[in-house]
């Protein structure tokens, strides 16, 4: 009866780490917000940014800021779990007075409201010139030479974006990062074709929501919480048997 009773606590523990594996490497993964798409465009009013979030949890996003080389705005938002939010340039004074993103080369960095970076990409030559340059050198890391602009797209908007933003290990290098030609609008509004993108990967509709995980962490708790209830049986089953078996003998 003991070795029985053994098993079973073995095969409840296993079943558990089991059920658990997955919420634990989501939340080793990713703890908090991703910069998930940069958009840039000569026309200033077109760019935006997308944050991620990969955990089970919603994220106030109070206080917070979006920088550029040139400067930084502050924001506030409720990001909620597995989904993405949208912050375009009419929402950032700052950044749209400036100019925006530049097409050759720039940098966006997300900062919490203690003043922590939270997340940052750059593409193209950096200049120790940019006003941001020594803000995230360091605390960034700004990344020299970014990511490299695709040939031929002068006056095109990028998309530059994360190619994965579920259970991402976020290490601050480009080979998360992919940029992509887009298709401009002609003054008659007719799309201009976009020229060959740089990668054969499929890129995400501009401002459609990114597949996140975290949401599956109610079931899984669910799951735990009947493989102990079927524990907690089976213990307590053998316990009242054994104590049978010794009133018999006795």
């Amino acid at each position: 009866m003991r070795r029985q009773t053994i098993a079973g606590l073995v095969a409840l523990i296993v079943l558990g780490g089991l059920l658990l594996a997955p919420a634990i490497r989501a939340s080793a993964a990713s703890s908090t917000v991703l910069l998930a798409t940069v958009k840039v465009s000569d026309t200033v009013a077109n760019q935006y940014i997308e944050l991620s979030n990969d955990t089970a949890n919603p994220i106030s996003m109070t206080s917070w800021q979006i920088c550029n080389s040139k400067g930084c705005d502050s924001f506030s938002r409720e990001l909620r779990p597995s989904l993405t939010v949208r912050i375009g340039a009419g929402e950032l004074t700052n950044w749209t007075k400036s100019g925006g993103v530049k097409h050759d080369a720039d940098l966006v960095c997300v900062v919490d409201d203690k003043g922590a970076v939270v997340d940052c990409i750059n593409w193209g030559a950096v200049s120790t010139s940019w006003p941001n340059y020594a803000k995230f050198n360091t605390a960034g890391p700004i990344i020299n030479p970014g990511l490299s602009v695709p040939a031929g797209s002068a006056g095109k908007d990028l998309l530059i974006f994360r190619t994965r933003t579920t259970q991402v290990v976020d290490d601050d290098q480009i080979d998360q990062w992919v940029i992509r030609v887009q298709p401009v609008s002609a003054p008659n509004g007719t799309p201009v074709p976009a020229t060959t993108p740089s990668s054969g990967n499929p890129a995400p509709a501009p401002g459609g929501a990114i597949p996140q995980t975290g949401a599956e962490f109610p079931v899984i708790v669910v799951l735990v919480l009947v493989a102990v209830l079927f524990g907690v049986r089976y213990l307590r089953s053998s316990r009242l048997a054994r104590t049978g078996r010794l009133k018999t003998k006795d």
